[in-house]
């Protein structure tokens, strides 16, 4: 008679007997081709083979224990371990094993690539700037990138807001600025910031494709 093996059930189908097994185990599983493992309780681990598996009982109990640890496992499915008592009864013990399948986990949609957000902005109008100004720009774009690699999108947000509003007419700026509430998953305000930096940057062809995206992701025409 099969007998179902749930995770660490314990094996009383036999007498318990000070004294050496024997008989023959028939281990099978569902699946087939299943790893087969015997446990110490130092933690020794030793292979028996694959299901389905007979063999001799006395060979499961390791040092003359009275209890033999068993592990069923395979890839793909979630392992499960049982014991089995010593005895003497010199008889065959059929156990079958069924192994669930491990929950398939889907891996995330890729998101479109985001615009690149070159600290060496727009030349012809940064040439208008102070040196003083320039520097704060650039440092200011660099610490920006650097809080959004942290995942520190709200300090990032904030920072670039403030250079915003002293440089409004770097489109940069603005594509920073979607790069941020994208990551945000605010795709509204995300769209908003590359459209404003599309007015200043009409040609910016990696711009357009992400707004173009959004706008189709959010239900919008063009």
């Amino acid at each position: 008679m099969l007998r179902y093996i749930r995770p660490f059930q314990l094996l009383f189908a036999c007498w318990l007997v000070p004294s050496c097994a024997t008989g023959r185990l028939q281990l099978s599983s569902i699946p087939e081709d299943s790893t087969v493992q015997l446990m110490s309780k130092r933690g020794d681990i030793k292979s028996l083979g694959k299901t389905p598996l007979t063999m001799d009982m006395q060979g499961l109990f390791l040092n003359d224990s009275d209890f033999a640890y068993v592990r069923v496992e395979k890839d793909g499915y979630i392992s499960q371990s049982f014991v089995i008592p010593r005895t003497t009864l010199p008889s065959t013990h059929e156990i079958s094993v069924s192994l669930e399948q491990k929950p398939i986990v889907k891996a995330p949609e890729p998101i479109p690539p985001l615009p690149v957000t070159p600290v060496a902005v727009e030349m012809d109008k940064c040439s208008q700037l102070s040196k003083e100004n320039m520097t704060r720009l650039s440092k200011g774009v660099a610490v920006a990138q650097s809080l959004i690699l942290k995942r520190d999108f709200e300090v990032a947000r904030v920072r670039v807001a403030s250079l915003i509003a002293d440089f409004p007419y770097i489109s940069v700026l603005h594509d920073l600025q979607g790069n941020i509430y994208y990551l945000q998953k605010n795709y509204a305000d995300a769209v908003a910031a590359y459209e404003k930096s599309l007015e200043l940057e009409p040609e910016n062809m990696e711009t357009a494709f992400i707004v173009k995206r959004l706008r189709t992701q959010l239900g919008r025409s063009q």
